[in-house]
């Protein structure tokens, strides 16, 4: 279960991110399916949370077939669906996909199945630990889960 601490400013958040400068590695092969994305993201990232050991495992069930290291972060992509699957352990997760409009509300319908929150970027707490879940817009659709 998700426990909202408090909400945090968001120009905290818009510190740019590794991973959504990584966006640009996922190759354009398919339409933006951003509803898919976010759905993938509630699916991945908050479950395997906060170790996100399980995050291969949960990836695999929506096409990503493997991974790829840059250092401590791991990368896998879906090309059938224009997205990307990006984690460090015990550190961060989050799913990138290509801009689309429909994305701030798609995320946050999927986030609120999983979680009791208003609104995005906020601060939740997965076991003992807080994390920052957020969205940027900034060269695509970064939905992020990062340890604070």
């Amino acid at each position: 279960m998700f426990y909202i601490s408090h909400h945090i400013n968001p120009k905290a958040a818009a510190k740019p991110l590794l991973l959504a400068a990584l966006l640009a590695l996922t190759p354009a092969l398919a339409q933006a399916d951003v509803k898919f994305a976010a759905k993938a993201f509630a699916e991945i990232c908050l479950p395997a949370a906060p170790s996100f050991k399980s995050v291969p495992k949960r990836a695999k069930a929506f096409g990503a077939k493997s991974f790829f290291s840059l250092g401590a972060l791991n990368i896998a992509s879906v090309e059938a669906k224009d997205i990307s699957v990006q984690y460090q352990l015990n550190k961060e997760c989050a799913v990138t996909t290509s801009n689309d409009r429909t994305a701030p509300a798609a995320f946050l319908s999927a986030v609120q199945k999983k979680a009791k929150i208003k609104k995005i970027p906020t601060t939740v707490k997965i076991g003992n630990q807080r994390f920052l879940l957020a969205h940027d817009r900034k060269g695509g659709e970064a939905f992020v889960l990062i340890k604070k």
